[in-house]
């Protein structure tokens, strides 16, 4: 049966930078992965995290900045030009 995630994907933004983003994987009966969204929802730059620049230091950075975007769903909500 075809399904889909979100999954992890290194590329090469348009302006040369390598990034992780994570992006909609679609998947073929084989659970083979067939296609995946053009743009990513939430990406990071590589070269920017702290220490050596790695993917596995980039998702250990993109997870921290997740968990802190969950709490954003729970804190009241602003509006983007009244509140600033």
């Amino acid at each position: 049966m075809a399904h889909w995630n979100y999954r992890v994907c290194v590329f090469t933004s348009p302006e040369g930078h390598e990034k992780i983003g994570v992006f909609e994987v679609y998947y073929d009966d084989k659970k083979e992965p067939i296609m995946r969204s053009k743009d990513p929802k939430l990406s990071w730059f590589i070269s920017k995290c702290e220490g050596p620049p790695s993917v596995e230091q980039a998702k250990k950075e993109a997870g921290w900045d997740l968990k802190a975007m969950l709490k954003a769903f729970r804190a009241p909500t602003l509006d983007a030009i009244k509140d600033f």
